[in-house]
């Protein structure tokens, strides 16, 4: 019996009869015999897996997206252990790309420092060094990195006068069965010019003669040969079409992620972002002829990965021990014994004169900032308070709510700047806002639909 559907044509059977049915039962539970004791595939475990990090930049909790928080050095960690518990019998490498380090200065160090201990804990084989690591100098950068266990190298971080690199150009790391030649190369950098303790200066030679000498070491020695690469991804692509020995590079510079691997000629480019929002990882395989086959994924460190105990243990403490440091430095007085001209006076003190604006301010989202952020799951965070308080991290700015109950919430003084100088000499200019003053905290990833020229008119007196 033909069934007609407009432009569709299907055949109805009849009804089965009594010994087909009981045929075609038959076939059915034979295939389902059949696939329950089917031995299941294994899946096959990677000979190496390398895991990286780069441009972390002291993220060492997550970063302050109010969307999707992203990162955390715990959650790394709970994201290795997972991988490893997965594939037993593979070997892992972890490696850091550079400009890890935070800004140098009191509460910055001791980011730094907590960062580099849980880099020991994780088992950190090395690490390149990028810019952003030697902006305090090279003696900062050897006090703040001296608790490492792990080795730092850079083939174009230079001596001026004979071009010699300060560092170790490169690495040979036995993982398991492989044997895997490891460079690290900076952006570089002309303006860079770095006083060396002993005399001279360090600089930023250009990165290909870099490379090719670094590799000279390494040929003939490896398995595979890594490109640790602190600088824009195009700079890397003209490498590797010159070097051409490079089969694997691990690139950050700022945001920029690849979700998939650039592949350039033999190269495979993956790139991590920045603060420690994801985490690279490529899966290699060895053939029984010696081949080596890859597979790069970028994950995304998100809330949904438990985070290693441990480690978020030395998070919480070394923001402990940053907050402490940081309160200190905001509560010191200065060295004449007064608060200085640039103090925050808070929102009151400008109602004398402004009383209308000042009343209009205080039901605002920017009054009631603090309050918003209490009510977020994790919301007190350090990355995340700096945008809803006022004078955070300047002296005689926010300290803490039991301190500056005063400065809590956006301020006038958040936009305008302190006020205590404007008091005293009302007559002077003061207050003048401009594009930088929002997208300090309205950035693209904590607010997208923010735009300051459609905004300002909102909050506009």
């Amino acid at each position: 019996m033909l069934l007609r559907f407009p432009g569709h044509t299907t055949m109805m059977r009849p009804p089965l009869g009594g010994q087909e049915a009981l045929r075609l039962a038959g076939c059915v539970a034979l295939l389902l015999l059949l696939a329950v004791s089917a031995a299941p595939a294994t899946e096959r475990q990677p000979d190496l897996v390398i895991f990286f990090s780069g441009g972390i930049e002291g993220f060492i909790d997550q970063c302050g997206c109010s969307r999707f928080p992203m990162g955390g050095l715990g959650r790394r960690g709970g994201y290795i252990r997972k991988v490893r518990r997965r594939w037993p019998g593979a070997t892992s490498v972890l490696l850091d790309v550079g400009n890890f380090s935070d800004r140098p200065g009191l509460v910055g160090d001791i980011k730094t420092r907590g960062l580099v201990r849980g880099m020991n804990y994780l088992g950190y084989r090395l690490a390149a060094v990028g810019e952003r690591d030697l902006a305090g100098g090279l003696e900062h950068f050897e006090k703040v990195t001296a608790e490492a266990e792990f080795p730092l190298i850079c083939a174009n971080l230079v001596r001026e006068d004979t071009r010699i690199p300060l560092l170790p150009p490169a690495t040979l790391l036995v993982a398991g069965k492989l044997k895997i030649g490891v460079v690290g190369l900076m952006r570089h950098n002309p303006a860079l010019r770095l006083k060396l303790p002993g005399g001279g200066y360090a600089i930023t030679a250009p990165p290909y003669p870099a490379l090719d000498n670094a590799l000279t070491a390494l040929r003939g020695q490896s398995d595979l040969i890594v490109l640790l690469a602190a600088m824009p991804l195009e700079d890397v692509r003209l490498l590797t079409r010159r070097a051409r020995e490079v089969e694997l590079v691990l690139g950050a510079f700022g945001p920029r992620a690849t979700p998939r691997a650039v592949i350039d000629g033999r190269a495979r480019i993956l790139y991590v972002g920045d603060q420690g929002k994801n985490l690279g990882q490529v899966n290699i395989y060895r053939s029984s002829s010696g081949n080596l086959s890859f597979e790069p994924l970028l994950v995304q460190i998100n809330e949904k990965i438990p985070a290693d105990a441990t480690l978020e243990q030395m998070v919480v403490e070394t923001l402990a021990d940053a907050q402490d440091a940081e309160r200190a430095t905001l509560t010191a007085m200065d060295p004449s014994g007064e608060g200085g001209t640039g103090a925050y006076l808070g929102a009151g003190a400008c109602a004398a004169c402004h009383s209308a604006i000042v009343q209009e301010w205080s039901s605002s989202p920017h009054a009631l900032a603090l309050e918003s952020l209490k009510r977020e799951p994790n919301g007190m965070r350090p990355a995340c308070i700096a945008c809803h308080v006022t004078g955070h991290g300047q002296v005689g700015g926010w300290v803490d709510q039991r301190t500056t109950p005063h400065l809590a919430g956006v301020g006038c003084e958040a936009c305008h700047g302190p006020g205590a100088s404007h008091v005293a000499h009302p007559e002077r200019p003061y207050g003048r806002i401009s594009l930088p003053t929002c997208t300090g905290c309205h950035t693209v990833e904590l607010d997208p639909d923010f735009n300051y020229y459609g905004d300002l008119p909102l909050v506009s007196h």
